[in-house]
């Protein structure tokens, strides 16, 4: 048994190699949420689709598992998502070690992959802005839930001693689930005895980024963010048709 056999074997009581396609490119457009114009955007997913044409999902998936555990991305893209990664690593991801992810790395798949993000690393991949005069540091934020004025958001906020606290980071996305649930936003249901469930099975929307500036681990939850991860979900439903 191949190599690429064995690992998918490993992989197959967590989901479908469709699932596992579908968690891995959702990973990276919601890593940029926010970073990547329209136009990026539409051509990353044309590329990919391209690519299962070409190479069959199973490839594709190896070659997009195998970049993201080890961060082969483009320059540019990877520079434009350095504030923005915090978004959960895909359990395929996390479960790939190091010498499974160079040898996928070196697959035509990946080859192949690795050439769409070099192409869209020369285009804009932010909106263009004016440059405006530094800021003075921004005031600490509270902990808990809050609703951001600027962005609409709903928040919890955990102070973190690091980005590799995984504690505080585990605190902030229960924190914003029971949080949710209490007001019966996110499709969230809270039974008498505190427990938690979601007709849909998910959680659409529903993200957990480190805040550098004032490290704090922060979940994330709108309608907007909401409606966003579920066009996502059909468009990448659409490609595998």
């Amino acid at each position: 048994m191949s190599d690429m056999k064995l690992i998918m074997e490993g992989w197959r009581e967590y989901s479908s190699v469709d699932e596992q396609y579908d968690q891995a490119l959702a990973y990276l457009l919601e890593s940029y949420d926010g970073l990547l114009t329209e136009g990026v955007k539409d051509d990353l997913l044309s590329g990919m689709k391209s690519l299962v044409a070409q190479f069959g999902k199973k490839a594709v998936t190896m070659a997009l598992v195998a970049s993201i555990t080890t961060g082969a991305l483009a320059p540019g893209i990877a520079a434009a998502a350095e504030t923005a990664t915090g978004v959960d690593l895909p359990v395929a991801a996390q479960q790939m070690d190091a010498e499974e992810a160079k040898k996928f790395s070196a697959t035509d798949a990946a080859k192949a992959l690795k050439d769409i993000f070099h192409k869209l690393s020369k285009k804009n991949l932010v909106d263009d802005a004016p440059e405006e005069a530094p800021e003075a540091a921004p005031e600490p934020q509270p902990e808990g839930f809050s609703q951001n004025a600027e962005t609409g958001d709903y928040e919890f906020r955990v102070a973190a001693n690091s980005y590799n606290d995984v504690f505080a980071k585990q605190d902030a996305r229960q924190g914003m689930i029971k949080n949710l649930a209490e007001k019966g936003l996110a499709g969230l249901e809270m039974s008498q005895d505190g427990n938690i469930t979601s007709p849909s099975g998910t959680i659409n929307g529903l993200a957990v980024h480190y805040d550098q500036e004032s490290s704090q681990f922060v979940g994330k939850w709108s309608p907007e963010r909401a409606e966003r991860a579920q066009e996502m979900s059909r468009q990448m439903k659409q490609m595998s048709r």
